[in-house]
């Protein structure tokens, strides 16, 4: 486990502003999620959290209840930015190829941007099982999009005869790792990074010219 918290310049106050109620909440879970990656979610406390972001404990429990609810409020997060930034945009597109470079490259851009993404795979044992399963379903519509716009593309002959279900999940293997190895300010650039990401699977995947 990586360990170290994140850095806070605003001084302590016990009780938050009702008036950005909002992005002080997004702040605060995007504080957690920094502090889950790093230190695993069992093993953070809720004073951590209220540490990291200068809040006292009672200041904190004005936002979430509990740290699973913290947790699910994270993921849910996470997948209203996927929905919002990759989801809709692909689903409105008719042309599968289209779909399929959209949802590579925004997914992609997307992780290495905000690392609040990689929470989605690493910590799901967390949640109470009703929070789970509404995870899981927002996860399979994505999936089945992913894996429809494969099977779109297969039936044109576009890409090779292998399984979708594979290809799908290998596709998001890659995308989910990007954050857990990329790093800002490296040899290479996000876009350039993309580019090759692209190849990678493009390469796996499309018939041969």
């Amino acid at each position: 486990m990586r360990s170290g918290k994140p850095t806070v310049k605003t001084p302590l106050h016990p009780e938050p502003a009702v008036s950005d109620d909002k992005g002080r909440k997004i702040e605060i879970l995007r504080a957690a999620a920094q502090l889950f990656h790093q230190k695993g979610f069992h093993a953070t406390s809720m004073s951590d959290i209220s540490k990291a972001v200068s809040l006292t404990k009672p200041g904190l429990y004005h936002y979430v209840e509990s740290k699973e609810e913290m947790l699910f409020a994270i993921m849910d997060h996470a997948m209203n930015l996927l929905q919002e930034t990759v989801i809709i945009p692909a689903q409105a597109m008719s042309d599968p190829e289209q779909c399929l470079d959209l949802i590579i490259e925004m997914h992609a851009a997307l992780v290495m941007k905000d690392r609040v993404i990689t929470i989605l795979t690493d910590e799901m044992a967390g949640l109470n099982p009703e929070h789970f399963e509404l995870l899981i379903q927002r996860k399979q519509e994505y999936f089945r999009l992913l894996r429809g716009t494969l099977e779109q593309l297969q039936a044109t002959g576009k890409i090779r005869s292998l399984n979708p279900t594979v290809m799908a999940f290998s596709i998001f293997g890659i995308l989910l790792w990007l954050p857990r190895w990329f790093v800002p300010g490296g040899d290479l650039t996000r876009d350039e990074v993309i580019h090759q990401v692209k190849q990678v699977i493009y390469g796996g995947i499309m018939q041969p010219s």
